[in-house]
């Protein structure tokens, strides 16, 4: 054959050779039902199968390592995982167990930073009968009433309707009789107590009925009682949510507090509360000694406070940091350990740089990878652990000898201690584990209330086949607030080792997701992530000042040695505990989802992790942080791994714990926070009340999940009260609404 006939062959062959050439796999695009949109199952169940989704990109290939959440939205379910990664073919697979509640539920499956998601609803059917239940349990008719009403069915073990109605009998008719079909109670006597007995299927049920007549005391015809010492807690020995609080010869005063204890971070309930023969209760203790001159409220004359568009400006980076990051994490780890690694070097030629030496970074903190804005910099000093960098457009402020302060307080106090907490990070650049200190006023220029910054795009690679992301500066870098018109420099002295512990758990944090436990989800949930970033602050503290944990701090503050540590580290901590205290009902230490870190959820959340510690940790604190920064998973299912099963449980410990903090003499430890004295620390603490009315009326709450309300009232010398909580209009008290009553007094 001639051979010049065969080259047209060959070069068709090879056209069609590389026409058939896979196309690289896109970023997330889509998120694909896999399993069956819609199930029925017996409430308190898990799906038969669970639920699976496919991640494709936009022409439809299966993504791998994509960071997929799935989000209970409707129902008290739960499922587990919460967030996975999809495999190799796409799929994230997770166990929906839908709420004990009968009725609609629904999960959405969605990845972060992608618009698309995935619904799937189910319907919890009500399971085997198991009793008949009455509303109310107890029927209180004030003096004169001469109708009330009850309700009852036959229930399952969750207390829901199996359709099966109840009939109803008066044991004592010349009291009270009822319609055996409607419940409709009618009062033929003059006072007195009865039951109506609610008989459905096999069960019986009955309300107790108190007719009261003139002269009756509050607690008529209740057994349940209490007689509480002044800051004792109990729990338990509510009666039908309601309990009898016994005359004392002086009186005293109390607080119901009902926790919504709900799975669901976003769910909220709605409360009911009374009491029968209060009065108005008095102010509230405070410790703080008057007159006290320790500024841990107001600054100590520094300007600059954090400010709503500090707030906005962490969210947005960390919303982009999430999307980024699950996208890039699968080939960036198989660049971790490639030579690739050093041959792409972003902001340097060689390792360890000299003073002197200029540095191109990228600031651009609006975009994750695309479009750098580099600035350059100088740098100003070399420490053992940092470089410290200094940005040559900055305007006057800090002498070499004051950068290499920073690196020097950096080392042997940020350094040495977040490493020890929380792990080593790594080393992308090879500069002998140094991390980069930039001083740039491109902090300045993010808005009002931005410190510094940690940049998780800075950990990927610059460029390549493994990943392309041309705004990395590949190195691990920390950007750090300058003086200027806006911060004194006295503002930015106080406050940039702090922020450098802050964001350098931060970096620990993303790096050892990313490149130590390589089967970890890559970002962790934006609440719990902060959390741990002012528990580094509130540990920079303890070293500075010297004070330990648990030791109650309080009056310390007040004396030279230890306020301007208070003032440097921690006091930013404590202003946004006090956020939180103002609106206890509607904030918890858990985000509603995994935007929300607000002032409130941020100063809960440190603060929650403090008291965790404090309560099961104190022997092995250490090993606690790092637990919670080292583990594969995020958010609840992170916390439920380190601290228990009953995480959530033990927040009710800590709401108590907000209210009666160092308040009267007596309240258990488990109800006290061990480490810091509140009402001595800050001013005029006082964590929101609602009083009870003394008319007898109502009063109608809503409570959001993780959430409390403390409500006070007063028992006048040798008399009694009766306190009850039940759900809105009446209707019985939600489920997951726990209850406590404390004496203050």
């Amino acid at each position: 054959m001639n051979k010049s006939l065969r080259k047209p062959a060959l070069v068709a062959a090879s056209i069609a050779i590389a026409c058939t050439e896979p196309t690289p796999v896109g970023p997330p695009s889509v998120i694909q039902k896999v399993t069956p949109a819609t199930a029925t199952t017996t409430a308190g169940l898990a799906i038969a199968g669970g639920v699976t989704v496919r991640v494709v990109d936009a022409r439809g290939k299966s993504v791998g390592a994509s960071r997929v959440a799935f989000t209970v939205t409707a129902g008290d379910g739960s499922v587990s995982p919460h967030v996975i990664l999809s495999d190799a073919n796409g799929l994230a697979h997770t166990e929906w167990t839908v709420g004990q509640t009968a009725g609609a539920n629904a999960l959405r499956a969605s990845i972060e930073g992608v618009d698309s998601t995935a619904t799937f609803t189910a319907t919890g059917t009500a399971g085997s009968a198991t009793a008949v239940a009455v509303t109310p349990r107890t029927l209180r008719l004030a003096v004169g009433a001469t109708t009330g009403a009850v309700t009852g069915s036959v229930v399952d073990k969750y207390g829901n309707g199996t359709g099966v109605g109840a009939t109803f009998t008066s044991r004592n008719t010349s009291l009270v009789t009822v319609n055996s079909t409607t419940g409709a109670v009618s009062v033929v006597g003059a006072g007195g107590t009865s039951y109506i007995v609610a008989a459905g299927a096999t069960f019986l049920d009955s309300t107790l009925v108190i007719v009261l007549k003139s002269g009756d005391t509050p607690c008529t015809g209740i057994t349940a009682r209490s007689n509480l010492a002044i800051g004792e807690v109990i729990t338990t020995g509510f009666f039908d949510n309601g309990i009898c609080v016994d005359a004392t010869t002086t009186g005293g005063e109390y607080a119901l507090v009902p926790y919504f204890s709900s799975p669901l971070s976003s769910a909220q309930v709605g409360v009911s509360l009374t009491a029968f023969g209060s009065k108005a209760p008095g102010v509230l203790n405070s410790a703080r000694p008057a007159g006290s001159q320790v500024a841990v409220d107001a600054g100590a004359g520094v300007t600059g406070p954090p400010g709503p568009s500090g707030a906005a400006f962490h969210e947005r980076i960390r919303a982009s940091e999430l999307l980024g990051m699950s996208v890039a994490a699968a080939n960036a780890r198989i660049w971790y350990g490639s030579p690739e690694r050093t041959a792409h070097r972003a902001v340097r030629s060689t390792a360890v740089p000299a003073v002197g030496e200029q540095m191109q970074i990228n600031v651009n903190s609006n975009d994750f990878c695309s479009n750098p804005n580099v600035h350059v910099g100088r740098v100003a000093a070399v420490t053992q652990r940092s470089v410290v960098v200094a940005d040559v457009s900055n305007p006057p402020g800090f002498t070499d000898a004051e950068y290499l302060s920073f690196g020097v307080n950096f080392d042997t106090l940020v350094y040495s201690l977040d490493v020890t907490t929380f792990g080593a990070p790594t080393d992308i650049d090879e500069n002998g584990g140094r991390i980069i200190l930039f001083f740039t006023h491109a902090v300045n220029d993010a808005g009002v209330g931005v410190l510094g910054y940690y940049y998780g795009r800075d950990l990927l690679p610059k460029a390549g086949p493994l990943g392309t992301c041309p705004g990395s500066n590949v190195s691990e870098i920390m950007y750090l607030l300058v003086p200027d018109a806006v911060y004194s420099k006295n503002y930015v002295l106080t406050n940039t080792v702090g922020t450098a512990a802050h964001e350098f758990q931060h970096l620990i944090n993303a790096a050892r997701r990313l490149y130590v436990n390589t089967s970890a989800i890559p970002t962790e949930e934006r609440w719990l992530n902060e959390g741990l970033s002012h528990v580094a602050e509130e540990l920079m503290f303890y070293r500075a000042s010297g004070l330990k944990p648990r030791q109650n701090i309080g009056a310390e503050l007040f004396t030279a040695p230890y306020a301007q540590p208070y003032l440097n580290f921690q006091i930013n901590n404590v202003n946004r505990l006090k956020e939180y205290v103002k609106v206890p009902e509607s904030q918890s230490p858990v985000g509603t989802d995994d935007s929300d870190e607000d002032f409130a959820t941020r100063g809960a959340i440190w603060s929650y992790l403090r008291y965790v510690a404090d309560q099961r940790f104190s022997a092995t604190e250490s090993t606690f942080w790092s637990q919670l920064v080292n583990s594969n998973v995020t958010g609840l299912q992170n916390l439920y791994g380190v601290v228990g099963v009953d995480a959530r449980l033990l927040m009710r410990d800590w709401t108590l714990s907000m209210f009666l903090d160092d308040l009267v003499p007596g309240v258990n430890a488990k109800y006290q926070q061990a480490s810091w004295n509140l009402r001595a620390v800050i001013s005029s603490y006082a964590p929101a009340t609602v009083p009870l009315s003394a008319a007898s009326a109502a009063t109608s709450l809503t409570l959001k999940a993780g959430g409390t309300v403390f409500a006070r009232f007063g028992v006048a010398a040798n008399q009694e009260a009766y306190v009850v909580a039940a759900g809105t209009l009446g209707t019985a008290l939600p489920k997951n609404v726990l209850l406590a009553l404390v004496r203050t007094k």
